[in-house]
């Protein structure tokens, strides 16, 4: 069953970013730093780009996700505001179904979530039954503990409320 209807997403802030000959301005907020396994962590931002051209000026809001390795090389994804509560949900239904996963009799479990820019999300039961949740971002991915999963959950929802502050501070 395809899901999708054989289409592919982007992002819309990776089109703002794109776009040329206009005048383009990035602003980051940092919302929290997840430590993950091997020396790994996840760094989430609210971002904003504006751009202008003539009297026309737009403005969108996202998310940056960076993964750092132990090499401090940095791995990054965009999500587009309206992409993050779908994101915060299958948080919600991964951390459901740790219970369920972990009584079931397989060999090997996996459950993810995919976004427009490929961040993944989600949990595995590996062969000895262990639980692991994991993030990808490009070519890297991130593990942690149940904990690190609150976490990632946690600050996703500070950086709703943190966009919610600073648009109605712009509108006002």
């Amino acid at each position: 069953m395809d899901l999708t209807n054989g289409t592919v997403e982007s992002t819309k802030i990776k089109g703002v970013m794109l776009k040329k000959g206009v005048l383009s301005k990035r602003d980051f907020t940092r919302i929290g730093i997840i430590d993950g396994d091997y020396s790994c962590n996840l760094i989430i931002s609210l971002i904003k780009f504006t751009t202008l051209k003539g009297k026309d000026t737009m403005v969108q809001f996202g998310a940056k996700l960076e993964i750092h390795d132990n090499d401090d090389t940095e791995y990054s994804a965009l999500m587009d505001l309206d992409e993050i509560p779908e994101f915060i949900n299958a948080i919600e239904m991964i951390k459901e179904s740790t219970s369920h996963i972990k009584q079931e009799n397989y060999n090997y479990s996996e459950m993810d979530y995919t976004t427009k820019d490929n961040v993944k999300i989600g949990i595995y039961k590996d062969q000895n039954g262990k639980i692991k949740y994991f993030m990808g971002v490009n070519s890297q991915t991130l593990f942690f503990n149940f904990d690190g999963l609150e976490q990632i959950d946690f600050n996703l929802k500070r950086l709703m409320d943190n966009y919610e502050i600073k648009e109605t501070k712009e509108n006002t």
